[in-house]
C-alpha cells in the first residue's frame, strides 16, 4: 500500500479477493505506468495466479501489447488510447446473468471514466462465479488501484 492504493511492480502475480462473486457491479481508480500492462479480473475460478482463469478487464496505455485498457482481453478489444500512462481513471465492470431471447448469458458492461464502451453477451457461459483478482504483468509494469468498490446483485 502507498498513499491508500494497492501497488503491483516486480515479477508476474495475481492478488485475489477472498471470496467469489456471480453478479455485481465493480469501480475502481486505478493508473498504470507508461509501458505498463495489468488487468482487473472477475469471476476468477481460481485463484492460483493464471492469466487465463476469468474474464480480464484490460489496463494498457502504452505497452507493446496493442489490446488497451476498456478491453475484455480475448472477447472484446478496444485499441485506441482511452487513458494517458501515470493518469487516475476509473474502471467500472458490471456482470449479471440474465435471458436474452430465450438464452440465458452473462451480461458484462465495461465503463472507462463513466462512458459505457460496450454491453457484451458470452452465450457461452466461459466463467460461472470467482474471484476478483488484480494482475501484475511483468517486472517493468506498475500498477495502482485505489478506492475498490464491489455491490453484490441478485
Amino acid at each position: 500500500m502507498k498513499d491508500g492504493a494497492i501497488v503491483g511492480t516486480g515479477t508476474a502475480s495475481m492478488l485475489y479477493s477472498p471470496k467469489k462473486y456471480k453478479n455485481f457491479k465493480y469501480r475502481a481508480e486505478v493508473k498504470i505506468n507508461d509501458k505498463g500492462n495489468s488487468g482487473l479480473y472477475f469471476r476468477s475460478p481460481t485463484n492460483t495466479g493464471s492469466f487465463t482463469d476469468g474474464y480480464e478487464a484490460q489496463i494498457d496505455s502504452t505497452h507493446t501489447d496493442p489490446i488497451r485498457t476498456g478491453s475484455l482481453y480475448g472477447f472484446v478489444h478496444v485499441y485506441k488510447r482511452l487513458v494517458p500512462p501515470d493518469t487516475w481513471f476509473t474502471y467500472e465492470i458490471e456482470v449479471v446473468d440474465k435471458e436474452w431471447r430465450g438464452r440465458k448469458a452473462p451480461h458484462i458492461s465495461i465503463r472507462v471514466n463513466g462512458e459505457e464502451l460496450f454491453m457484451f453477451m458470452d452465450f457461452a457461459n466461459t466463467f460461472k462465479e470467482g474471484h476478483f483478482a488484480f494482475q501484475q504483468h511483468d517486472p517493468g509494469s506498475r500498477i495502482e488501484i485505489r478506492k475498490i468498490e464491489v455491490q453484490e446483485l441478485p
